[in-house]
C-alpha cells in the first residue's frame, strides 16, 4: 500500500476511533418507584431500564451501570439491575446511571414520614372528637367523631378510659374496641380493626416501629410524654405523642408522624 494512502486511513481510523470512544452522556434515570419490604424494615427501590450505549467505532455497547445514594451518601454503586433493596434508614433517595465516564443527575424519591401534625383529641365521653385517623393519600392526621357513623372508614384509633366518665387509666385503642367498651352507647359494629404498640419512648429519637409480631395489642394504657406505634387496619404504620392529659375534662394533646409507604416502619 502507498504510504500516503497508509496515512490517510490511519487518519481516518483514529478519527473513527475517537467519535466513537468520546464519552456518551448519560440519560436520566425515570419511573423510579418504592415499596415495603416484606420485612417492613427497608424498601425496594425500582426504576425503568435504561438502554445499552455505543461504547466504540465498530458498534460495540455496554450495558449500564447504577448508583444509589441515601442522603446525599453513597450506598452502591455498579448495579446492573433496575432493582435495589435498601435496608440503611434514611429519607432522601437518589438513583443515577453511568454510561462510561458519564453519570446522570439521577432521579430522586421521598420515603420520609409526613410532618408532624399537633391535635387536641378527646376521651371517648369528651366533648370533642375522640377518634382520630390518617389519610393514606396525604398522611396527614385529623380528629373525627366518633357519634357519627359516616366517620367509621376514617377512625384509626380513640383515646378512652372503658367507663363512664373521664376518671381512671386512658388507653389509645382500636376503633374495634368499642364493642368492649364501657363507656359509651355507640353503635359497635362496623368500626376498623387496629394495632396499638406499647409505650416506645421518645418521639423525636425513633426511626422505626416495632414489627407486628407479638408487640401490638387492640389497646394499650397511655402516659404524658410517651409514644406509641399504631398499625391501621390497612397496613400502614403511624406514631403518636402523648403531649398532654387533662383527665379532669377529659382532653389529650398528641402530636403524630405517618408513613405513607405501605408496611414500610421507618420514621
Amino acid at each position: 500500500m502507498h504510504n500516503s494512502i497508509k496515512i490517510v486511513f490511519l487518519v481516518l481510523v483514529g478519527i473513527a476511533f475517537l467519535i466513537g470512544s468520546s464519552d456518551a452522556v448519560a440519560p436520566d434515570v425515570s419511573g423510579m418507584s418504592v415499596e415495603s419490604l416484606p420485612s417492613g424494615d427497608g424498601v425496594k427501590i425500582l426504576w425503568t431500564a435504561v438502554a445499552p450505549y455505543s461504547s466504540g467505532c465498530w458498534g460495540k455497547t455496554e450495558d449500564p451501570l447504577y448508583a444509589v445514594y441515601l442522603d446525599d451518601e453513597l450506598i452502591a454503586d455498579s448495579l446492573t439491575e433496575p432493582e435495589y433493596d435498601l435496608k440503611t434508614y434514611g429519607h432522601e433517595i437518589q438513583v443515577t446511571v453511568f454510561w462510561g465516564e458519564s453519570e446522570s443527575p439521577g432521579d430522586e424519591i421521598s420515603v420520609a414520614p409526613i410532618s408532624i401534625t399537633t391535635l387536641v383529641v378527646w376521651e371517648l365521653n369528651g366533648y370533642a372528637a375522640s377518634g382520630m385517623g390518617w389519610n393514606t393519600i396525604s398522611g396527614y392526621a385529623a380528629t373525627y367523631s366518633m357519634a357519627s357513623d359516616a366517620n367509621k372508614d376514617n377512625i384509626d384509633c380513640y383515646f378512652t378510659n372503658f367507663v363512664f366518665g373521664f376518671d381512671g387509666i386512658y388507653h389509645l385503642a382500636s376503633p374495634s374496641k368499642l364493642k368492649n367498651d364501657k363507656g359509651h352507647s355507640l353503635p359497635t359494629k362496623g368500626w376498623k380493626t387496629s394495632l396499638i404498640s406499647g409505650a416506645l419512648g421518645d418521639f423525636d429519637t425513633i426511626t422505626i416501629v416495632p414489627p407486628d409480631n407479638g408487640n401490638y395489642n387492640s389497646a394499650a394504657p397511655v402516659a404524658v410524654n410517651q409514644t406509641y406505634a399504631v398499625k391501621t387496619q390497612d397496613g400502614y404504620y403511624g406514631l403518636i405523642q402523648v403531649m398532654t392529659m387533662d383527665t379532669t375534662n377529659g382532653e389529650i394533646e398528641i402530636k403524630t408522624t405517618f408513613q405513607p409507604i405501605k408496611g414500610l416502619r421507618w420514621m
